[in-house]
């Protein structure tokens, strides 16, 4: 298992070009890995980071507006075949059988 870097939430929020409270928000439902550790200033989160990760905030913003896009495109195609599903109760007893 490679060693895994460990980085500060501010850090791993502009890695992921996220803000830091949707990082702490991903350790604590474990959408992320890190732990707790204590400093002087209280316990503060550091979070487990693989350098080798390929991917930049910049790349995952990218990839966050493909995504985003592939989705609208796939709501309206279901929009479309929802509306094209017989509509009357008559004419949906053929599955209920």
């Amino acid at each position: 298992m490679p060693e895994l870097a460990r980085i500060s939430v501010d850090e791993a929020a502009a890695r992921l070009g996220v803000c830091a409270r949707t990082v702490r928000n991903r350790l604590r439902r474990g959408e992320l890995n890190g732990e707790k550790v204590s400093t002087r200033s209280g316990a503060e989160w550091q979070v487990e980071w693989d350098e080798r990760a390929p991917e930049s905030g910049e790349e995952l913003r990218a990839r966050n507006l493909e995504l985003a896009g592939e989705n609208e495109r796939l709501r309206a195609e279901l929009a479309e075949l929802r509306a094209a599903l017989p509509s009357g109760e008559k004419e949906r007893r053929w599955w209920r059988k």
